[in-house]
């Protein structure tokens, strides 16, 4: 009997972990994560440090992808994935995003929670005939 309490015990204990660290939409939470400064504040900021070397030679008139992240419950970033062909960019605003400041973080049920984020980017060779 003991060993089933245990067990009963140590299932309850792992699936009570798993909850804590559940990474949440935007729609599931009460306060969707943002940036301190304002988002289009932090979007203009991350576009000025991303660092294109050459606008002319991207491998295509337009390079689309998105990076995701997680902001953690103390507001810091973690979990990057990139969605899209980048031709090797995302390091380079993935490395930017790692050096902004924290972000105020989700809340649910009154408390902070990780939640996940997409941050779309867009790079367009400004010369390429129409």
């Amino acid at each position: 009997m003991k060993k089933l309490i245990l067990i009963i015990l140590c299932v309850f204990c792992f699936k009570a972990a798993n909850a804590q660290d559940k990474v949440f939409k935007n729609n599931e939470v009460a306060v969707i994560a943002e940036p301190y400064e304002g988002i289009a504040l932090f979007y203009q900021t991350v576009a000025k440090q991303i660092n294109v070397v050459n606008p002319a030679k991207l491998p295509a008139e337009k390079v689309d992808f998105r990076v995701f992240f997680v902001v953690e419950k103390d507001g810091s970033f973690s979990d990057f994935n990139v969605e899209g062909i980048s031709f090797g960019y995302a390091e380079n605003v993935i490395s930017t995003l790692k050096q902004m400041p924290k972000w105020k973080p989700a809340v649910y049920n009154n408390e902070n929670v990780r939640s996940q984020m997409v941050f779309p980017v867009t790079l367009i060779d400004s010369k390429a005939k129409k």
